[in-house]
C-alpha cells in the first residue's frame, strides 16, 4: 500500500497553505501588539504569533515561545493551530521532528473537526508513526474523513479496499470511493479510478 507517497503529497499542500498565511502578515509586523492581543484572548493572534516565532518570519526566531503560543490557540479550540504544530513536528521543517508530538497535535486537530487531519492521523495509524500501528483505527479515521468530504481520506480508504489492506478487498467499493474523491477534485483519485476500471475490464 503506497501510503507514504500520498502522504508526502498531502504535506506539501498543507505547507503551502501555511506559507500563504504568513505571507499575508509579512509587512509591518508588530509582534508585541500581536502577543498582547493573544494575551487578551484573541486565539487567532496566539496562532499568528506562534507561527511567526517558530518560523522566524520577520522576527527573531524563538521556537519555545512560539510553540507555547500556538499550543495555547490549539488548546482553546483553534484546530488550524493543532494541525500546524502537528505538521511542524512531523516534517521537522522549523521544529525538531518528533513523530509522537506530531501524532498528538494531529489527533487533536482531527477531534476538533479537521477532516484533513483525520486522514493524516489515519495514515500515521496505518504506518505506526508516532502511534501504535492499528489498521482498524486507520480505516475508521479514513471513513470519518471521507464522510466529511475530505478527498484524501476517500483516496486512502479506497486504496485499503483495493489492496485488501486491513479490510476485506472490495474493488467496487474502492471505485465508489475513488469516484467520490474525484468529484471532490482530487486528480490522483480520478487517475486511479480510471486505471482500476481499465484493469477490471481487462480481467473480464
Amino acid at each position: 500500500m503506497n501510503l507514504p507517497k500520498l502522504f508526502k503529497k498531502s504535506l506539501i499542500v498543507c505547507s503551502l497553505s501555511f506559507m500563504s498565511l504568513n505571507a499575508t502578515f509579512a509587512e509591518d509586523i508588530n509582534l508585541k501588539e500581536i502577543v498582547d492581543s493573544c494575551n487578551a484572548g484573541d486565539i487567532d493572534n496566539c496562532f499568528l504569533a506562534g507561527t511567526l516565532l517558530i518560523e522566524g518570519t520577520d522576527v527573531e526566531k524563538d521556537s519555545l515561545t512560539g510553540v507555547k503560543l500556538a499550543e495555547k490557540a490549539c488548546t482553546k479550540g483553534l484546530r488550524e493551530a493543532c494541525s500546524y504544530l502537528g505538521e511542524e513536528y512531523l516534517t521537522g521543517k522549523h521544529l525538531k521532528a518528533n513523530s509522537n508530538q506530531a501524532a498528538y497535535y494531529i489527533e487533536l486537530a482531527c477531534n476538533a473537526g479537521d477532516m484533513y487531519s483525520c486522514a493524516v492521523f489515519g495514515s500515521m495509524s496505518a504506518k505506526g508513526l508516532g502511534v501504535r500501528r492499528d489498521l482498524e483505527k486507520a480505516a475508521s479515521l479514513f471513513t470519518k474523513s471521507c464522510d466529511g468530504n475530505e478527498s484524501f481520506g476517500c483516496l486512502l480508504l479506497a486504496k485499503m479496499h483495493q489492496d485488501g489492506f486491513g479490510v476485506n478487498q472490495d474493488l467496487q467499493k474502492a471505485i465508489t470511493l475513488l469516484d467520490k474523491a474525484c468529484s471532490l477534485e482530487n486528480d490522483e483519485a480520478c487517475k486511479q479510478k480510471e486505471e482500476l476500471i481499465s484493469k477490471l475490464k481487462v480481467k473480464k
